[in-house]
């Protein structure tokens, strides 16, 4: 959740928070990975480290799985 802060001074220049849609990805035959990685120090932001963090311990099951972009990032 972006603080109300934050969203008044993006609201300042006519930018929106990208609202989450499950079931909109799942529509598009992609898992939906959620965690909590929002950093707002200044700007609101994804945590890179946490992020990093979480795409290192999730790559070797996704290639496993094949799970992504249908068609895509596949062997």
């Amino acid at each position: 959740m972006v603080p109300s802060e934050a969203q008044a001074v993006y609201a300042e220049e006519g930018a929106e928070p990208v609202l989450f849609d499950p079931e909109k990805i799942i529509s598009q035959g992609v898992t939906p990975i959620t965690a909590p990685l929002l950093n707002t120090n200044g700007l609101v932001r994804h945590d890179a480290d946490l992020l990093a963090d979480l795409l290192s311990a999730l790559t070797p099951s996704l290639l496993k799985k094949q799970i992504g972009f249908p068609g895509r990032f596949q062997r």
